[in-house]
């Protein structure tokens, strides 16, 4: 029933600002700053599910870093030390703030218009709200979810910084040279409304071991069979990565009583 209600509410959050364009006439700048604004929260909301899960599942995932962490079998685990919440902090942070500041020069020197006031405040306090309310649905459930269904929504904000600065770029062409920009915005809020929707089906942490066909294929017609980089055969590479990825998927569940540094 949650993941129904988050459906709709992810269908609700991305009307918004393609509702705003196509039907109240609201500008592209204010549009692509709502869209801007929506990461900022997002990733906020995002670092307090994190801290919340941390305090109460105690999972060690919480206590290592994972962005793009992955097994590298005979070669030991990565000795880097930190937190799962500081590290997503700092890179959604950081990706956030760049995308921000691009966002406003290209506002300043190309379009030389900014987003409508009234527009921009409206449409926060809408998006605002659905994010609150996606945010203490998720709070009924944080305790039960797995630390790598945590991760996947993190990991699918972090990806949504890159497509909303696609947005920002396309945004802007068509807002320059189109009489119709509200085309634009019905398009990439469909598609991003899929995304987002296909974001809350179940995670499933675990595909199977062996390298696909297509892999094999690129592998044996470039590389000899083998692995580009570490000259492995490209099979049991792919087979000893997928199994280090499993074993650490499990690692990052166990609980650790005393972190260090907890």
């Amino acid at each position: 029933m949650i993941t129904l209600l988050q459906m709709a509410l992810s269908v609700g959050l991305n009307a918004i600002p393609v509702g705003g364009v196509v039907l109240r006439g609201w500008t592209p700048a204010t549009a692509l700053t709502l869209y801007w604004c929506e990461n900022l929260v997002a990733a906020l909301l995002i670092a307090l599910r994190i801290a919340i899960h941390r305090r109460l599942t105690r999972r060690r995932g919480h206590y290592r870093l994972q962005i793009n962490a992955k097994g590298n079998p005979g070669k030991g685990e990565s000795q880097a030390q930190g937190t799962y919440l500081g590290e997503f902090l700092t890179i959604s942070l950081a990706f956030t703030l760049v995308h921000g500041i691009f966002l406003a020069a290209v506002l300043a020197v190309v379009v030389k218009v900014g987003p409508h006031p009234a527009q921009l405040v409206q449409g926060l306090r809408w998006m605002v709200a659905v994010q609150v309310g996606s945010f203490v649905l998720d709070l009924f459930q944080v305790r039960k979810w797995p630390f790598a269904d945590l991760k996947k929504n993190a990991d699918r904000i972090l990806g949504r910084v890159i497509l909303i600065q696609l947005a920002i770029i396309g945004g802007m062409m068509f807002a320059a040279f189109s009489s119709r920009p509200e085309a634009f915005f019905a398009v990439f809020g469909f598609l991003k409304t899929l995304s987002d929707v296909a974001s809350r089906i179940p995670y499933t942490p675990k595909p199977g071991v062996e390298a696909p066909r297509w892999f094999l294929w690129f592998a044996n017609r470039f590389d000899k069979g083998k692995h580009w980089k570490t000259g492995q055969d490209a099979a049991t590479w792919w087979r000893e990565t997928r199994l280090a990825e499993r074993r650490r998927v499990d690692e990052d569940e166990l609980v650790i009583e005393s972190p260090e540094g907890a």
